[in-house]
């Protein structure tokens, strides 16, 4: 993130300096979007997702007036604001820009194909919270195309099969994403330390797992 150091005060602090000196400029600049866009990451998480939703509501705005609405970045502005939609809990909401977004990468030129799959993803998990669970598995598949095309010692090339593995768990096959999860920390686990925040992640997927399955 441009302007994420680590320190969450410090960076909401040089975050807002720029969009006020960006808006000061012209406040069509592309970059009042990537800096509504950081405000609004770190906000999720510093656990404000009422700030989150309202900043990313503010950079789709501001990438539509940069860019135009078929442009890749607004595919993206989309599935930022939708990840935060889904993790409170709205569901509709982010399932219908997740749906524009799609429209849009698919037409946009310049579309980057990892983000078009980490888009698919979150598609994927929340079509199945609304019971839509063939048009998860399709997403999931397509997913999967684009992480095939990554090196095999890359961290993100299973990330389909984490999307894989949560709509298992939402549709109560817990023994299939109990096995899923596991694929997934054997190659994670191969590729980062132990303690990173993807592993760790893993780790406590298995633990809710097998404590689900021991009931």
């Amino acid at each position: 993130m441009l302007y994420y150091t680590g320190d969450d005060a410090q960076a909401l602090d040089k975050i807002q300096m720029a969009i006020e000196l960006f808006e000061e400029i012209n406040p069509t600049l592309p970059q009042v979007a990537d800096a509504y866009s950081g405000l609004g990451a770190i906000l999720q998480v510093s656990g404000d997702s009422a700030g989150a939703l309202q900043a990313l509501e503010s950079a789709l705005e501001r990438r539509i007036v940069a860019r135009g609405e078929k442009h890749f970045t607004v595919a993206e502005a989309h599935n930022n604001l939708a990840y935060v939609l889904y993790e409170t809990g709205k569901y509709q909401d982010a399932y219908d820009h997740l749906k524009v977004g799609v429209v849009i990468s698919r037409d946009a030129s310049g579309t980057n194909e990892q983000n078009f799959a980490n888009l698919l993803e979150t598609l994927a998990l929340t079509a199945a919270r609304l019971d839509r669970m063939e048009e998860a598995r399709q997403a999931i598949n397509e997913a999967e195309i684009f992480r095939a095309k990554l090196p095999d010692d890359h961290p993100m090339r299973t990330h389909a099969l984490d999307a894989r593995a949560d709509v298992a768990m939402i549709a109560g096959d817990l023994e299939t994403a109990r096995r899923l999860w596991q694929e997934v920390f054997e190659h994670r686990s191969s590729v980062l330390p132990e303690d990173h925040r993807e592993v760790v992640k893993v780790v406590n997927r298995l633990q809710e797992l097998d404590e689900m399955l021991s009931q």
